[in-house]
């Protein structure tokens, strides 16, 4: 699981080239539903 959550982290950091804001925005929000789920 912390290998994927790296790997989805590395994706994200390529992609967020682009966006920096918009995916790390993202990133921070999906991240931080899925700690108040768990």
């Amino acid at each position: 699981m912390y290998y994927f959550y790296e790997e989805a982290h590395a994706i994200i950091e390529n992609e967020s080239n682009l966006c920096t804001e918009h995916y790390q925005n993202f990133f921070d929000k999906e991240y931080s539903a899925t700690l108040v789920l768990k």
